[in-house]
C-alpha cells in the first residue's frame, strides 16, 4: 500500500517504509521522503512516573481537527488484552481535563517540553472528542523501545531504490487529493539535499 503524511501546515512527503518490533509493542516508525520539516522529540531516558501528568496530542480521525489531553499517570501495566491483542509495557492514564482521547488518536505522542514519553494505544470510546475528564486512558511506554528504534533508524538510514519509488508513488496518490501543494521527489543518491529520511518521524536518535 502506497502512502504519504500531510501536515496542518499543507508540507506533504511519501511514505517509503513501515517498520515494527512485535504484535506485543504498539510501536511503529514511518519512514518518510523529501517534504515535510518537523520539528523533534527527543527519546526519554527515563519512565513517566505515577502522578506525572503529560500532554497528548492527536489526529482526532475522523474528525478533521486535531485533538489534545492532559494525563495523570495512575499505573503502570505490564500487559493488557484489547480484544485479540495484548499489548505490553503500558502506562494508565486519567485526563484531567474535559478534554481526552478521541478516535483515530493511536500512535499520537505523549510528551513533556520536548521529550517523547510515550504513544497513545487506547481510550475508552468518545465520538464527540469532549466530556472525558477522569476518563482512563492507555499509552505504549518508550522508553523500553529506545535501543529499537534507534537501531532501526541507524540500519534504515539511507533509502534503497525501492524505497524512493514507494514514497515518490505516495507523493502522486497525494497530488490527486491535495493537488495544489507542491511535493518534492524523493533524492536520489549523489543529491544536493541534505534532507534526512527519518526527520519526520518527530524523533531524535540522539
Amino acid at each position: 500500500m502506497d502512502g504519504f503524511l500531510r501536515q496542518s501546515d499543507g508540507e506533504v512527503a511519501g511514505i517509503s517504509a513501515i517498520y515494527t518490533k512485535s504484535s506485543a509493542d504498539d510501536v511503529a516508525l514511518i519512514k518518510v521522503g523529501e517534504g515535510i520539516n518537523a520539528n523533534t522529540f527527543t527519546l526519554a531516558n527515563e519512565p513517566l512516573k505515577i502522578g506525572d501528568e503529560a500532554t497528548l496530542t492527536g489526529y482526532g480521525l475522523p474528525h478533521d481537527y486535531a485533538s489534545s489531553a492532559l494525563t495523570v499517570i495512575s499505573e503502570k501495566i505490564d500487559s493488557l488484552n484489547f480484544g485479540n491483542v495484548t499489548y505490553t509495557d503500558l502506562f494508565k492514564g486519567t485526563s484531567s481535563t474535559t478534554s481526552r482521547s478521541c478516535g483515530g488518536d493511536s500512535g499520537a505522542p505523549v510528551y513533556k517540553g520536548e521529550i517523547l514519553y510515550a504513544v497513545h494505544t487506547a481510550g475508552g470510546f468518545n465520538p464527540e472528542c469532549s466530556d472525558g475528564q477522569n476518563r482512563p486512558m492507555w499509552h505504549t511506554n518508550i522508553v523500553s523501545r529506545v535501543p529499537w528504534i534507534k537501531e532501526t533508524i541507524q540500519n534504515n538510514w539511507s533509502f534503497t531504490d525501492q524505497e524512493r519509488v514507494k514514497a515518490n508513488t505516495g507523493l502522486k496518490h497525494a497530488d490527486t487529493i491535495f493537488p495544489s501543494v507542491n511535493k518534492p521527489q524523493v533524492p536520489y543518491e549523489g543529491s544536493s539535499s541534505s534532507r534526512t529520511p527519518f526527520s519526520s518521524f518527530k524523533l531524535s536518535s540522539t
